[in-house]
């Protein structure tokens, strides 16, 4: 070994024979060290070394990840770091990370000490992704044509059970999504699926859908239903939002919140028009129903009702048409004190004269899910022997593009398009990559 300095070298051997812990030279060692310097035995070495972990997020913070090395050479002690912070208590040759956030990644590797010194695993990265937004329950009605039942009409994601004709029957429209325009954020519209509910007066029709509020949905699992299974636990604010197009301004209609019973009994609040004249109004709690919003139009309309729940009467915050990406600072409505607002299901309703359509309804747990601001986090992409994977973090049943370039300027092609499955993780494997490289994003459509 031809060696200027001082060399460490795990379980050194020659011609076969381990040499015992130690310092090394051309002096011990003749003829195999020469040039000067040290050989330096250390008396324990990783056989195993912590793996890289990644993590993915969808609204559930109760997942952990376990890190793992095995030594030989002694029986150490043992010290884990995070980012080159020594973590407390961290003590043994596995470090299990509980209750993971998206603070919760980081470089992570251990320290072994014997009496004969200290050997260094290497360095594992625990990659958290988070799906940036919340958004527990979603429709689009992306349906065929046809009335509402209980076999058919069972899309979107967070819903105990399919859409049910409560009084009357709601309908279908396929290819006549609502279009918020100018009264709806850049982006929203592009997000908006091709169909909506109607719900015709003629026939005295309510159309209804309970929320998921099991112990096993993500509602449930983020805290946010109360000890009678339905959405209001204390100290929780929840939005629901939802596009609303009437084909007049007189006459009864209503996107009602319901607790219990989707018909009359239930009916706890609403947004729509059961005061005569030609009003918006809140209707909270169910017999007051002249809270105004402002006056009724034939257009379609954007609704982003904020509910803070409270151990007593919670508060409410209505916004009309709000086109921010953000959450305004001023209300349309604001009503403190209200009532209890806890519910777990909507009904679409209409009586005496207007036909109601109502699309893209988001029940989440911020203003972006409310509004739909659909992400991703992509990993980066992974050489396999047919070309790259490529994996990303996303909103549970949002399209989403994925696009690859031949340089990170572009020109930017579509090669899938991926629906976001219930545990929020896209993976795609791209057969057809150039050799040599590639650049790959992700857009929602």
């Amino acid at each position: 070994l031809n060696y200027t300095g001082t060399l460490i070298v795990p379980g050194f051997s020659t011609n076969g024979v381990a040499l015992p812990v130690g310092t090394y030279n051309a002096g011990n060692v003749p003829g195999f060290i020469t040039g000067g310097g040290d050989l330096q035995v250390a008396g324990v070495v990783f056989s195993t070394d912590p793996q890289n972990q990644v993590v993915y997020l969808n609204g559930d913070y109760g997942q952990s990840v376990t890190l793992t090395s095995q030594v030989t050479g002694g029986t150490p002690t043992y010290q884990w770091y995070r980012n080159d912070s020594p973590i407390s208590g961290a003590t043994s040759s596995s470090l299990t990370l509980s209750d993971i956030g998206i603070t919760n990644g980081g470089n992570f590797y251990v320290v072994a000490t014997t009496g004969s010194g200290s050997v260094t695993s290497s360095v594992a990265a625990v990659t958290v992704y988070a799906v940036n937004n919340n958004v527990f329950v979603y429709d689009g009605f992306d349906y065929d044509a046809g009335g509402v039942d209980s076999s058919s009409q069972n899309g979107g994601f967070g819903w105990n059970g399919a859409w049910q004709a409560v009084d009357g029957n709601g309908v279908i429209i396929p290819g006549t999504g609502l279009v918020g325009g100018a009264n709806v954020p850049a982006g929203f519209d592009a997000r908006s699926a091709r169909a909506s509910i109607e719900v015709p007066s003629n026939a005295q029709t309510r159309a209804g859908r309970y929320f998921d509020c099991t112990p096993t949905g993500e509602l449930a699992k983020q805290g946010f239903v109360d000890a009678n299974g339905n959405v209001g636990a204390n100290g929780k604010t929840i939005y629901l939002a939802f596009l609303q197009q009437p084909d007049r301004t007189s006459g009864f209609y209503e996107l009602e919140f319901h607790r219990g019973n989707l018909s009359d009994p239930g009916r706890i609040g609403g947004i729509g028009n059961d005061a005569g004249g030609n009003n918006v109004n809140l209707r909270a709690p169910n017999g007051v129903n002249n809270r105004s919003l402002g006056a009724g139009d034939t257009g379609v309309d954007l609704y982003v009702v904020r509910i803070d729940y409270k151990a007593g009467n919670d508060d409410v915050f209505v916004y009309r048409n709000p086109t921010s990406l953000t959450e305004p600072a001023t209300p349309t409505l604001t009503v403190s004190n209200v009532a209890d607002m806890s519910f777990n299901g909507v009904s679409v309703a209409a009586y005496n004269g207007p036909d109601l359509k109502v699309d893209e309804i988001r029940l989440g747990a911020t203003w972006a899910d409310a509004i739909g601001l659909a992400v991703s986090n992509l990993l980066p992409p992974a050489q396999t022997p047919n070309g790259f994977a490529v994996s990303f973090a996303a909103t549970p049943g949002f399209s989403y593009r994925i696009q690859r370039a031949p340089t990170v300027t572009g020109p930017w092609t579509d090669v899938s398009t991926s629906v976001a499955p219930a545990n929020g993780y896209v993976q795609f494997e791209d057969t057809q990559a150039p050799a040599g490289g590639a650049f790959y994003r992700t857009v929602t459509p």
